[in-house]
């Protein structure tokens, strides 16, 4: 009887023991759980955080580039009303000297004539 309840005491003991590494190994697990949440929390926050700022990017980049785009079709709208002017301005010069070469004509017809009287004189 001695050597059996010996055994259920170090049974007991051996149990308490067991039960006690048990419990710290669970209060370490929940420790290590605790500490990889937050650190979860805080890569999630951080990647929040970084998605925001690069949506802000983004947004101030189109923003750019609208903006590009529009001055852009700005110029490419005077610069056709620029090469609108030039040909414009061409086909004038082009009249302008045609009436100067006519009006060249007349003035040798006439200075001819002129000439002509002058001697005949």
């Amino acid at each position: 009887i001695k050597s059996a309840k010996r055994q259920l005491e170090d049974a007991k003991t051996a149990q308490a023991s067991r039960e006690a590494e048990l419990t710290a190994e669970l209060a370490q697990f929940k420790a290590d759980l605790a500490t990889t949440e937050a650190n979860a929390a805080k890569e999630v926050k951080e990647f929040k955080r970084e998605t925001e700022k690069l949506k802000r990017t983004q947004q101030d980049a189109q923003v750019e580039l609208d903006d590009a785009r529009t001055e852009r079709d700005e110029f490419s709208r005077k610069l056709e009303l620029a090469i609108k002017e030039k040909k414009s301005l061409v086909k004038e010069i082009a009249d302008l000297n045609a009436v100067c070469e006519e009006m060249m004509a007349m003035v040798e017809s006439c200075s001819c004539k002129l000439d002509s009287d002058q001697a005949s004189i």
